[in-house]
């Protein structure tokens, strides 16, 4: 799995229907998030920057996947 910086965070891309299979399965021994981000919405890109803002979790404690569409 790639990971992308699209802002402060590393995401993991979610990119194609096969890594929901794997993000099944990693959720049943870790918390998992799945972000799903418009490039061309601003209330996303407020609610992405709000979300980033208020996160407080280590990396090893959540697994944060990024769903972006719209992308150009």
């Amino acid at each position: 799995m790639s990971h992308i910086k699209y802002t402060t965070m590393n995401w993991i891309a979610l990119t194609n229907a096969n890594q929901l299979e794997e993000i099944n399965s990693l959720a049943s021994t870790t918390p998992v998030l799945i972000f799903k981000h418009s490039t061309r919405c601003g209330i996303s890109r407020m609610a992405l920057k709000s979300f980033e803002r208020e996160f407080d979790l280590e990396e090893t404690e959540i697994s944060l996947f990024f769903l972006g569409l719209a992308e150009s």
